[in-house]
């Protein structure tokens, strides 16, 4: 697992991402140090959780915004294209169906390992 060191508002952090995420981490993180920024060059003498609340708070209001965005395209989609809508609202169904598949067999995989664990235990 790569370490990355990144910095928000000139705080050097390092942290283990999985392969491959590098950029995206680094991505994100000059992101989050750009809200942190936007806080003014007071933002430098709050502590460090507080500071790290704050930037939690402009992400949530920025996807609670983002999400309200999608539910109203969506809408307007629906209205617009009911073919689309039914195509949409299928899907959705069938992942939910194959969520709920894949639940039941690791329900299913969790008793056989106990079941497999006692034989064991009877066995010994």
């Amino acid at each position: 697992m790569p370490d990355v060191e990144v910095s928000i508002l000139n705080r050097t952090y390092k942290l283990a991402c999985e392969e491959g995420q590098e950029a995206r981490l680094r991505e994100v993180a000059a992101m989050l140090d750009g809200y942190a920024r936007s806080f003014g060059t007071g933002a430098q003498d709050v502590p460090e959780s507080r500071l790290m609340l704050m930037i939690a708070l402009m992400c949530g209001d920025e996807l609670a915004d983002a999400k309200a965005k999608l539910r109203s395209l969506d809408a307007a989609l629906k209205a617009d294209n009911p073919a689309a809508a039914q195509a949409i609202e299928a899907a959705e169904a069938k992942k939910g169906a194959e969520e709920e598949a894949a639940d039941l067999l690791n329900l299913a995989a969790d008793r056989m390992e106990r079941m497999a664990e006692r034989l064991r235990d009877e066995k010994a």
